[in-house]
């Protein structure tokens, strides 16, 4: 792959995974749903507490995953400072904060955010946090 393509592809995918984000943001699922792929891995952080761990596939598989966010989080910081793209890969380096519905305990954590993206489309997610702290706030 010629440096070119690499970089024009590196860029392409950050931008395909900053507007992913903010889609979140929003709560603009079905932009999200529209660039996941039938046969995307989606896996969310593995912590027993949590209740959007797991494993899942496709978009009704991510869709699994948003719903359980939405269902159990109210996200009122949801930002990251830096994108790392290396062709496909991309990197996403952040917090979010916010609290859990059921208890109205907070959390606040760092992310590191991992996609997968070809052709504006995901591939590949997978989310790492400090599950101590939500595991902890979802507990009570």
């Amino acid at each position: 792959m010629s440096t070119a393509h690499a970089e024009q592809t590196t860029t392409s995918s950050v931008e395909t995974v900053q507007k992913g984000l903010d889609a979140f943001l929003k709560g603009d699922v079905p932009y999200i749903l529209e660039r996941v792929t039938e046969d995307c891995s989606w896996s969310g952080s593995m912590g027993p507490d949590v209740p959007y761990a797991g494993q899942f596939t496709g978009p009704q598989g991510a869709l699994k995953f948003l719903e359980a966010i939405g269902a159990n989080l109210d996200i009122q910081t949801f930002e990251f400072d830096r994108y790392v793209g290396n062709g496909e890969h991309v990197v996403a380096l952040g917090r979010w904060s916010g609290v859990v519905r059921r208890n109205g305990k907070p959390y606040d954590a760092r992310l590191a955010l991992y996609f997968q993206v070809r052709d504006g489309k995901f591939l590949r997610f997978v989310g790492y946090e400090d599950t101590a702290i939500l595991a902890a706030a979802v507990r009570g």
